[in-house]
């Protein structure tokens, strides 16, 4: 399966644009990494527009920039008692406000300037080795990524593509069908479009597809783990996409349109219920290629088609807590004709008529509370499936008709503490629970197939101790990891090392290790 368009439809596809109805504002806030709470009277410096801006955090760790002009900034943040942050590039668009969580990070000692990449409150921190962050802005901005996260990390240094009509990631030489998808910190079902892309006989494939279902304008800062993974995350042997949605806007509506070669892509995000409290955040796309399709327009021997929804709501608790309600609803299609001249015959696909269907569903509960001065605890819970059915005729050779259903439903959910005690230590703990379930039916050669299903729970607690020098040079991560099996009566003991020392400024040397395992893909 191809997904390209004639060369001349491109310069009219690659059309974006925007509903402006205010002016540019930078809003954020600034939290405390180990327990999420507000830093008030932090220093605030943007710098990059026409003169610099200094502001302050209120009470409440909300600093705002207002009549920005559209473009790219530098945002420093310093208060006492952390480290300070910088947010190297900022991109400030035009009738949008942007709104940031930055956390900081405590110090006991004055040290060189630290870059980060925001994120939100309770999120990991960059890991020294072994990770590729994926952020909106860079999906936005990389050329031939078709705003796709994973076709982003393909320009990184170890993750090569297996097929270019997919977004398959083969990390450090390992087979695609060993990565997992995980989003808001729990383990989902392949999260893809058109997920036989690439493969030779229009088959569904584990953890790949044509086109990720969902929108860039959902995505808040991500990640690719290609290896040497913290406890916590385990059963991929292939890499991690560990995928977030960003928060709506809590104090205006907006409203976004683009087109382009992917799709038509509608927006919406506001205020829910109470302003500056609760927010929601809405996406609907179709593809570009199936309203062309539909209106008669050809692109070859084969029709392709694909619409999704995905939405996150956010609500404020009570003492300091957070709710999130997020899903996502997609269809696609795929329908390939067989080749009439036999001159253009190159495979033995080519004489069969194949009409590929995939439909997929996710729905997840998220929840964050503050322990304490010194910890929090979150907890998420999430339900996916997805089916895919494949129906393969040929009028040349019917005794090699073909129906195959795949299945495949995960109810998973992901339990995280974190507690620090004294300057030096902080320790990390929980489990996760993913409960699994796959078909596999097939009508070959006019036959029934036995039918394959498997129905098994998987579980993996972990735990983990993080160590920082007094003079804040060196850190230590021990951690270990289990995965239990029931299936087979198997488990494993998996420990985790990760060693950091700065040897001056803008030198860091990281030393990462430990024993990891994976349940084979039952596709």
């Amino acid at each position: 399966m191809k997904i390209y368009a004639k060369p001349a439809l491109l310069g009219g596809l690659f059309l974006c644009f925007s509903l402006f109805v205010q002016a540019q504002t930078l809003r954020g806030t600034v939290r405390d990494l180990d327990t999420g709470r507000p830093v008030a009277g932090s220093s605030v410096n943007l710098s990059g527009g026409a003169a610099p801006f200094t502001t302050a955090s209120d009470s409440l760790g909300v600093f705002v920039f207002e009549r920005l002009r559209p473009g790219y900034y530098r945002l420093d943040i310093q208060s006492e008692g952390f480290e300070n942050q910088i947010i190297a590039e900022l991109n400030v668009v035009a009738g949008k406000e942007l709104e940031l969580e930055v956390l900081l990070t405590r110090s006991l000692t004055a040290l060189p300037e630290l870059t980060v990449t925001s994120n939100a409150p309770g999120r990991r921190q960059v890991l020294p080795l072994g990770e590729i962050p994926l952020s909106r802005e860079q999906t936005l901005r990389f050329p031939a990524t078709f705003f796709d996260p994973a076709r982003l990390a393909m320009t990184y240094p170890g993750v090569v593509n297996n097929d270019d009509q997919a977004n398959g990631l083969s990390v450090r030489g390992n087979s695609p069908a060993f990565l997992r998808w995980h989003l808001e910190g729990a383990d989902i079902v392949n999260p893809n479009h058109l997920t036989n892309a690439g493969t030779i006989s229009d088959r569904p494939t584990a953890a790949a597809g044509g086109v990720l279902m969902f929108s860039a304008q959902l995505l808040d800062n991500s990640a690719l783990l290609t290896g040497s993974y913290p406890a916590g995350y385990g059963d991929a042997l292939g890499g991690v996409m560990d995928i977030n949605l960003r928060r709506g806007n809590k104090r205006r509506h907006e409203f976004t349109a683009q087109a382009g070669l992917i799709g038509i892509d509608l927006a919406a995000e506001g205020p829910l219920f109470e302003k500056g409290k609760n927010a929601y955040l809405v996406n609907y796309r179709y593809s570009t290629v199936g309203l062309l399709g539909q209106m008669g327009m050809s692109f070859g021997d084969e029709q392709i088609d694909f619409q999704d929804l995905s939405f996150k709501l956010d609500f404020q608790g009570q003492n300091g807590s957070e709710w999130s309600i997020f899903g996502l609803g997609g269809l696609s299609n795929n329908v390939f004709e067989h080749k009439t001249d036999t001159a253009a015959i190159e495979a033995f696909k080519d004489f069969f008529d194949i009409d590929y269907q995939s439909k997929t569903g996710l729905l997840g509960l998220s929840n964050r509370t503050p322990l304490g001065r010194n910890g929090w605890i979150k907890l998420t819970i999430a339900a996916s499936g997805q089916e895919n059915e494949r129906f393969s005729t040929s009028p040349q050779f019917a005794e090699y008709e073909s129906r195959d259903e795949v299945a495949e439903s995960k109810i998973s959910s992901a339990l995280t503490l974190s507690q620090r005690f004294g300057s030096q230590w902080r320790l990390l703990g929980g489990a996760s629970l993913t409960r699994q379930f796959f078909r596999y039916r097939s009508l070959l050669y006019t036959r029934d197939q036995p039918v394959s299903e498997h129905d098994y729970m998987l579980v993996q607690p972990w735990a983990s101790a993080i160590w920082n020098s007094l003079n804040e040079k060196t850190s230590i991560s021990l951690g270990l990891h289990s995965l239990i099996f029931p299936y087979k009566d198997r488990a494993t003991i998996e420990p985790r090392l990760t060693l950091t020392h700065q040897l001056a400024p803008g030198h860091r040397l990281a030393l990462s290790g430990g024993l990891y395992s994976a349940v084979a893909p039952l596709w």
